[in-house]
């Protein structure tokens, strides 16, 4: 409830936290990806043949996000 009236010991989240001053989101809400593992072998070529369909798709000037094509 927004009017709901604030404790006052009540402490703010990122304290609460103990978030650092110098990010831009929160850890809480959006953490960091780590260490990047590379894609290899079939999973490498797979994620390049879905990225090349819808390029191919896009080139041909096909709608590849918006659903059905609908023909009048």
């Amino acid at each position: 409830d927004p009017d709901t009236p604030v404790d006052d010991g009540g402490l703010p989240l990122a304290d609460f936290l103990g978030a650092e001053d110098n990010c831009l989101l929160p850890e809480w809400y959006m953490p960091s990806a780590g260490r990047l593992n590379p894609l290899t072998g079939w999973r490498r070529w797979s994620a390049l043949t879905v990225i090349a369909t819808f390029l191919l798709i896009t080139a041909y000037g096909l709608c590849n996000t918006y659903g059905d094509l609908v023909l009048r």
